[in-house]
């Protein structure tokens, strides 16, 4: 599955999309062509103006298109939670490992997944951590997001290995995925972060 942002008609990291899905399909469906997006798109009916989801739910083949509008959801404040086994490095459809650890966010918003000690990714954004002078993503995410991805060639973001016991040493966090830009990202002080 793949989740693309649409704003007014556009798909701005849709070449960081293209890349995404030919990794998982030379994985997954090695003898498949290539699932090409921009023919995909160009096929669709896309909004004109206003900000969507575009989902595609592809396995050898595309199988399935929605879309809907999207709104930026801001949380107040983060779980830590440990969840040593998750692993997520493809886009699945099937969320409901990480739909499991967010049930666990108590009386907060979302949830921080801690493996091992070091930090990866909330249940459906990448982070970054703000020092005062820099922002760093961790090393191992669970998820190589597109927005992290771009981030990252454009050295907005640098990636590096953060574990749970650097968190203070951070004054803010910023919550990255494909579905929103940098300036509009959530960001929280580091005290947002807690370990109930």
């Amino acid at each position: 599955m793949e989740s693309i942002r649409l704003i007014d008609g556009n798909c701005p990291l849709l070449a960081y999309h293209q890349e995404r899905i030919d990794r998982s399909r030379k994985l997954l469906f090695p003898k498949s062509g290539q699932l090409k997006l921009k023919n995909i798109l160009a096929e669709l009916e896309l909004p004109a103006t206003g900000v969507y989801k575009l989902r595609l739910l592809y396995g050898e083949q595309l199988e399935e298109s929605s879309i809907k509008a999207y709104e930026i959801n801001v949380p107040r404040t983060i779980r830590l939670i440990d969840e040593p086994q998750i692993k997520y490095a493809k886009k699945y459809a099937d969320r409901s490992a990480l739909e499991s650890c967010f049930d666990r966010r108590g009386e907060c918003d979302d949830v921080l997944i801690i493996q091992h000690g070091f930090v990866t990714d909330t249940s459906y954004a990448n982070v970054a951590f703000f020092d005062g002078n820099q922002w760093y993503t961790p090393s191992a995410p669970l998820l190589r997001g597109t927005r992290r991805a771009k981030l990252l060639r454009e050295g907005t973001i640098r990636s590096a290995i953060i574990r749970e016991k650097d968190i203070p040493l951070f004054k803010t966090v910023r919550l990255l995925n494909g579905m929103m830009n940098w300036a509009e990202a959530p960001v929280l002080e580091v005290e947002r972060l807690v370990r109930i």
